[in-house]
């Protein structure tokens, strides 16, 4: 987790009483590629407590995304053997053009999660540039793999952008580590 960046940060509660600290989201203007969750992040994922155990994790390829899982999950995904399935979908990475919401290489995720399969991801992030059409599709097809694998697992974990959540759900957002059955 990186702690440089808290003190840029606006630390007024939300409503759901959750600040939000991204010094590297679209207003402040982060100029680097797939940044790392904060201390505040780190401290946000550790409060959460899902009502239920997951039979299936699904993240996007961006390291604080899988920071984030990986704290909140960390009891059922550093067991031995792992007690959960975790996929890497990319269908579900943000929902803006931002430097900091791209990603890096299939490779560089690799070598910082080895313990993840990237092979969904492209080589290199070359994804198509976002719009409100692009994403509307992303999400349809979500929401049909969602569909064919709730015949196979009970409860399904997406740990995504809340901004990509407004497409998935068709218009709600949700806060910071919020959640929805």
């Amino acid at each position: 987790m990186d702690s440089r960046f808290t003190t840029k940060c606006q630390r007024t509660p939300n409503k759901a009483g959750l600040t939000r600290c991204q010094p590297w989201s679209v207003d402040h203007g982060f100029p680097n590629r797939d940044p790392p969750l904060t201390a505040v992040g780190s401290q946000q994922a550790s409060n959460v407590h899902p009502p239920v155990e997951p039979s299936l994790i699904i993240v996007y390829p961006m390291t604080r995304t899988i920071q984030t899982a990986l704290i909140v999950f960390r009891e059922l995904l550093s067991s031995s053997p792992v007690k959960v399935e975790l996929q890497v979908w990319p269908d579900l990475r943000k929902a803006h053009d931002a430097t900091c919401n791209k990603g890096v290489s299939r490779a560089d995720m690799a070598v910082k999660f080895a313990q993840l399969d990237f092979s969904a991801c492209h080589e290199e992030w070359d994804y198509p540039p976002h719009s409100f059409e692009e994403a509307a599709a992303r999400a349809e097809r979500i929401r049909q793999r969602l569909r064919d694998l709730s015949r196979s697992y009970k409860s399904i974990f997406l740990v995504t952008h809340r901004g990509f959540i407004a497409f998935l759900v068709k218009g709600e957002t949700f806060d910071v580590c919020g959640m929805v059955s």
